[in-house]
């Protein structure tokens, strides 16, 4: 059973190799990046998807999960409750590699501090571009855009089948 974890040993074990020789090759350019997320649960993933989403759109999703044989998941959604926030996530309960052991969100460390600015260079390096070349030299997959700290094993899409097939393995993973 997965859990909620920072820890590079949660993830799925040809994924932890990849990552480990880019997070490597960005400390050998100077650039520390730092892991601070790596399997989520669905509960946590209903979270953040429900950040800044109206009622509405909750109660649609939950629908539409119930509609197409995901129980499980639309409970899950269902149960965390209100939250409130910046948007963070697209991806409902189910859909993230996070959730499989297939992704990691970093942070650059400068000094003794986190640094998020996806613009920011100091000494000329910005430190999510250097772990974007690197990611991509061993065939990993960085995050959209808006979420630059995200390393991927698959490129962007949903795991596979329906959405009663994700319902079951994210039941059989998480439970």
């Amino acid at each position: 059973m997965l859990t909620d974890s920072r820890s590079l040993d949660a993830l799925e074990v040809g994924f932890r190799a990849r990552l480990s020789l880019a997070l490597d090759a960005c400390e050998a350019r100077g650039v520390v990046m730092v892991p601070y997320m790596t399997t989520r649960s669905p509960q946590v993933q209903a979270r953040l998807w429900r950040q800044s989403r109206s009622g509405a759109q909750v109660r649609e999703a939950i629908a539409m999960l119930r509609a197409e044989g995901a129980d499980w998941l639309a409970a899950v959604l269902d149960s965390v409750g209100p939250c409130h926030g910046a948007p963070v996530t697209l991806a409902l309960p189910g859909l993230s590699w996070h959730q499989s052991g297939l992704a990691c969100d970093s942070y650059w460390l400068v000094g003794d501090d986190a640094e998020w600015s996806p613009d920011r260079k100091v000494n000329g390096v910005n430190g999510y571009a250097v772990m974007r070349e690197e990611a991509y030299r061993i065939g990993l997959h960085i995050g959209p855009a808006t979420d630059w700290p995200h390393l991927q094993d698959r490129k962007a899409g949903r795991p596979p089948g329906t959405w009663a097939d994700i319902d079951a393995t994210m039941r059989g993973l998480w439970t």
